[in-house]
């Protein structure tokens, strides 16, 4: 993984009934041990949460309005940490949104997280660069929405690591099908999930510290989130995926793998939603040089 930034690159009419506008944020790249720094998974936890005094901020955060927060030097990330994955998200939102991550004293290393309408909670997975373990997230409404921010994992040059083993993206997960569950049946409210990760894909039997997914949601008839996580592990009090009835979602989701080579899916909400899961890549356990 390096850091870096890049303009952002508006596109429009891409996978829609109608005109859109894309913008695509590059903040870094994957390459060989020597080159690279080493990812290591976390076990996720919530380093930010305005509606009590997670992260030390308490209350909404205003339209327009900053909080920044500490990431390195906590929770296992050391202060030379190069990087930083966390799963930002809004809630008790005012007005429609966005939240923009950037790196502390650098206006121009930016990532746009999630994007809302008024009264949704919404979530994304970002990864930004550090520069002194600090990170801003802005408030980018016109009203105020609580914030809240999960540690996922972060990037450092170490002498141990993982490095990132791209796959043949291929669904490795479907409720409706019953592909990766065994049978066709939606994922129960307040129900748990295990997928097998390793050993098919091209994601090997063993060595495998965490996967590349994308999780979707389609058609929810309820609200709620998904919690990924490693199987074993007790359940940490984050969200992978935010949804809300009659919207389908996605988000990406770096998930640590547990010692059987599986992770664990638990449904949240009051409702049985179907879950897809997307199998992008795997994070191979190797010594960096």
């Amino acid at each position: 993984m390096h850091p870096s930034t890049a303009p952002q690159l508006a596109a429009q009419g891409l996978g829609s009934s109608g005109a859109v506008t894309v913008n695509v944020a590059t903040v870094g790249l994957q390459s060989h041990a020597q080159f690279a720094e080493a990812y290591h998974p976390a076990t996720p936890v919530r380093l930010l949460d305005t509606r009590g005094a997670t992260g030390g901020v308490t209350g909404p955060v205003a339209g327009g309005h900053s909080v920044t927060l500490t990431a390195a030097g906590t929770h296992g990330v050391p202060t030379g940490a190069s990087a930083v994955v966390l799963n930002v998200g809004a809630t008790t939102t005012k007005a429609s949104g966005s939240l923009t991550v950037s790196t502390h004293g650098n206006s121009g290393s930016s990532v746009t997280g999630p994007y809302w309408t008024t009264g949704q909670t919404a979530s994304a997975q970002i990864v930004l660069p550090l520069v002194d373990g600090k990170v801003v997230l802005r408030n980018t409404s016109r009203s105020s929405a609580n914030l809240i921010a999960d540690l996922v994992g972060w990037y450092g040059p170490t002498a141990s690591g993982s490095q990132f083993q791209p796959v043949t993206p291929a669904r490795i997960l479907n409720t409706h099908t019953g592909a990766g569950s065994g049978k066709i049946a939606k994922l129960g409210a307040h129900a748990t999930l295990k997928l097998k990760v390793t050993g098919a894909h091209g994601v090997p039997v063993s060595g495998v510290s965490a996967v590349d997914l994308n999780l979707t949601v389609p058609s929810p008839s309820g609200t709620g989130y998904l919690v990924a996580y490693a199987d074993g592990a007790s359940r940490p009090g984050v969200h992978s995926v935010d949804f809300t009835s009659g919207h389908s979602v996605a988000n990406r989701a770096l998930v640590k793998v547990g010692a059987d080579g599986e992770i664990d899916l638990y449904n949240a909400g009051s409702t049985s939603v179907d879950v897809y899961a997307d199998l992008l890549g795997d994070y191979g356990v190797h010594p960096v040089g």
